[in-house]
């Protein structure tokens, strides 16, 4: 077989059966055929392991790699220096896409990353990401600053590593993957802020090719103060990224920083509501209190708290925002309970 356009890389932890089977079933369904799909299984102690051999003896399209777990950033980093495509698409192994996914996005001539649209699939309804490009528009490496803007915008909605296209030289030759220390929680964040910082071509194109599942048992809607901690590595890091990278004016990096403050506003309420207030979380109340207070002494997160901008936030966040504000923690403890 010759290079395929397209390797699919699929980390797979302990995904259940129907989530996995699913997934990489609507990736051999592609009815551009020239794909390869690395199956990654990152230390899996359940049956994920051997599901991934069986679909590799029925399609020798399908790579599977076997490693002790490294987490879902190592993962991808083991999918990215196996793949042998011109380019790259990551697909959790609980997700799944359109039959379509890469003949929608394949560009016509080189680029660094092709943007596609998703949508998050609840139990009972789906969610469409709602974007703020018009398809087919193009990017250069005059638009850095403006993506990774949108990066940090909670609304962006191409802050995820999935749905996209990205051109597998466009990584190597930039030393762009993901950092292994940085596990879970806004690893996608982090990584695609780098992602961007280096573009010279890319394309937006206006097609929903990605789902993105809603699983109640997953990693990341499990209450973890380990998760917790690792997001907020994660809006640490790029902090640094921002304060220490030589190629920003003074200007642009006050306005990155402020990008950041407000996209880590969102981070609080999340923090709050769906981790340490989450009922899941079964810590005593005293407990959830101290460790929000201690969370809310972060220095990143103190700055970005005084400093974020309220404004586009919706009324709810506010108010979330308002209690953690005056500590109210009976109040958000209550409204966790309700929320569940």
């Amino acid at each position: 077989m010759m290079n395929p356009k397209v390797s699919f890389i699929v980390p797979v932890y302990n995904v259940p059966d129907i989530f996995l089977n699913t997934c990489i079933t609507s990736i051999l369904k592609q009815t551009e055929s020239s794909i390869e799909v690395l199956l990654i299984d990152d230390g899996s102690t359940d049956g994920s392991g051997c599901i991934c051999d069986t679909f590799a003896k029925k399609d020798n399209r399908i790579k599977v790699i076997h490693q002790p777990n490294k987490g879902l950033s190592g993962a991808r980093n083991t999918g990215v220096k196996n793949a042998s495509g011109e380019y790259i698409t990551f697909v959790d192994g609980d997700d799944w896409v359109e039959a379509d996914l890469i003949s929608s996005l394949l560009p016509k001539q080189r680029e660094d990353i092709v943007i596609g649209k998703i949508v998050k699939n609840y139990p009972n309804k789906e969610k469409y990401y709602r974007y703020s490009m018009a398809d087919g528009q193009k990017f250069n490496k005059n638009d850095q600053i403006d993506l990774q803007k949108q990066i940090l915008n909670f609304n962006g909605n191409i802050s995820a590593v999935y749905g996209k296209l990205i051109n597998r030289e466009y990584l190597f030759k930039n030393n762009i993957f993901h950092n292994e220390d940085l596990s879970q929680g806004a690893e996608g964040i982090e990584f695609n802020f780098r992602l961007f910082q280096s573009i010279s071509t890319g394309i937006f194109i206006d097609r929903y090719v990605y789902h993105y599942v809603y699983n109640a048992e997953s990693i990341t809607t499990t209450p973890s103060q380990k998760n917790m901690i690792l997001a907020l590595r994660c809006f640490e890091k790029i902090q640094e990224n921002i304060e220490s990278n030589l190629k920003y004016s003074e200007a642009v990096r006050k306005l990155l920083l402020q990008s950041l403050n407000d996209r880590i506003l969102y981070f609080i309420v999340t923090t709050a509501m769906s981790s340490i207030f989450n009922p899941k979380n079964g810590i005593p109340y005293t407990d959830k209190k101290n460790q929000l207070m201690k969370f809310m002494k972060n220095k990143t997160i103190n700055m970005s708290f005084k400093n974020g901008d309220r404004s586009e936030i919706g009324i709810q966040r506010k108010i979330i925002l308002l209690l953690i504000k005056f500590r109210l923690f009976s109040i958000i403890n209550l409204l966790g309970k309700i929320k569940k």
